[in-house]
């Protein structure tokens, strides 16, 4: 009998852990769940915006032009000059 009594407050022992630990673990995973939310809506919000002069002179920066656009872009101006 007092064997039956162990097993059993065992049991429920480990069977309570687990229920704390589950919740525990989905606890913590809702709440990381909403901080991404959180932020993936605050980097929509916080897109780039420029000023209209500038905006030019960043794009001309961020966006490599090709080899053959630099080529041509030389032609004219050394035609332009001469």
């Amino acid at each position: 009998m007092k064997i039956f009594i162990t097993s059993a407050v065992v049991f429920v022992t480990i069977f309570c852990l687990i229920f704390v630990a589950r919740a525990v673990f989905f606890f913590a995973l809702n709440k990381a769940y909403k901080k991404y939310k959180k932020l993936k809506k605050f980097s929509q919000k916080s897109q780039k915006k420029y000023v209209k002069e500038e905006e030019e002179l960043l794009r001309k920066r961020e966006i490599p032009r090709a080899h053959s656009a630099v080529k041509a872009e030389r032609k004219n101006q050394q035609q332009n000059g001469a």
